[in-house]
């Protein structure tokens, strides 16, 4: 059976929001996920504010906007996890710098394909920078939806240039995620 071309598959942009960068103590603050296909404009998303254990520094609300105050009575990231694995299923994951979100995530979602359009860009988009915010145009950035679709944008604009490179020959999952 041969795999299926990037045109069959099920997609889960995905972004978190967090207390830092440090991934030894960085604790989730929001999450962010739309599930679309290549297909149609048919999406569906999904997004939570999350309740850390400790308190946001001020350097990383200055960064995504969110504060203490508006945490401190929404769910736990234990609570929230489930709900998040079950709207991702079993869709390719799709995130700008995947290790980095990765690493928020159950075993069972780790195990699913996954698509880094930060090393995607690198490797079809000629620019300066390959922040997500000079790639894709977004009234909002750093809130956790509003990065997930423009994550989800970053990689059908980066599918189109592939197609434009290949004459529209069917494009399959391996080529764009070894």
């Amino acid at each position: 059976m041969t795999e299926p071309s990037v045109y069959d598959m099920t997609y889960c942009a995905l972004d978190f929001e967090t207390t830092g960068l440090n991934p030894h103590w960085a604790e989730v603050v929001e999450v962010g996920a739309v599930r679309f296909n290549l297909l149609d404009d048919c999406r569906t998303t999904f997004t939570q504010l999350v309740r850390p254990k400790g308190k946001i520094p001020k350097a990383a609300t200055e960064v995504h906007g969110i504060t203490n105050e508006m945490v401190e009575n929404m769910p736990s990231i234990d609570q929230v996890m489930p709900t998040l694995e079950a709207f991702i299923g079993n869709a390719v994951v799709v995130a700008h710098n995947a290790k980095h979100d990765l690493r928020f995530v159950g075993e069972d979602v780790r195990k699913n394909k996954a698509v880094d359009t930060l090393r995607l860009s690198r490797n079809n988009i000629a620019a300066s920078s390959h922040r997500l915010s000079s790639l894709v145009k977004s009234p909002t950035y750093h809130r956790a939806l509003p990065d997930a679709l423009s994550c989800m944008e970053l990689f059908k604009k980066c599918i189109r240039i592939l197609e434009r490179k290949r004459d529209r020959t069917l494009i399959y999952l391996w080529e764009i995620t070894e």
